[in-house]
């Protein structure tokens, strides 16, 4: 599994080469072929058209390496200044869609784990004297549900379970921390393991 042997065991790989085309002759097996409509143009995820991140150390050894290694990026597009960390679900593809549910440009998340939330986070100073509002829009996937937790300098600002497959509009005051530096953290919570995904159509600071 380390060193491809194929150069030097020529033999072998002729005999296992008879031994696998018998094997499909044999058992009528399709062969995959290219699809002939297929427009690359037209596809989201094309690495061509998704930007290149490089994904560097995992808090969890265990988080699948292929699981959204482009949402860092998508989640700076989508809301600048915010970060990403703890996610998973890579057969859901976490990242940017074109549209979802009525709404254009839609950001999708999903947990690490049953107990491991994925995270958005931000600081930013509140001014003093202005109202300031924290300004959500969030929605479920049609198969599963997800819990809403934000926390503000690690104290719990909200908890709301996300079940309706509606846009669901969220705000929290900010004002009271005004003149002081605050850590806001969006978490991404299972409440099941079943399409635990998290739509965001919208996560902005207001004031």
């Amino acid at each position: 599994e380390h060193k491809d042997l194929a150069k030097v065991e020529v033999e072998k790989v002729k005999e296992l080469t008879q031994k696998l085309h018998r094997w499909r002759k044999q058992v009528g097996a399709q062969m995959m072929k290219p699809n002939p409509n297929y427009d690359p143009s037209t596809d989201l995820w094309s690495d061509a058209k998704m930007p290149q991140v490089k994904t560097v150390g995992s808090a969890n050894p265990n988080k699948p390496l292929n699981a959204g290694t482009r949402l860092p990026a998508d989640v700076a597009s989508f809301a600048p200044g915010w970060k990403v960390r703890d996610w998973g679900g890579p057969a859901m593809k976490p990242g940017l869609r074109t549209e979802w549910d009525g709404r254009k440009k839609v950001l999708m998340t999903h947990p690490l784990s049953k107990t491991v939330p994925c995270v958005l986070s931000r600081k930013i100073e509140v001014p003093v004297g202005k109202k300031t509002m924290l300004d959500l829009e969030v929605t479920n996937h049609p198969k599963g549900n997800w819990k809403l937790v934000v926390l503000v300098n690690s104290k719990e600002a909200l908890s709301k379970d996300i079940e309706e497959t509606k846009w669901q509009q969220v705000q929290i005051d900010l004002s009271k921390y005004g003149g002081k530096t605050v850590v806001i953290e969006l978490q991404n919570q299972a409440t099941g393991w079943s399409a635990e995904a998290a739509y965001w159509s919208r996560i902005q600071i207001v004031h």
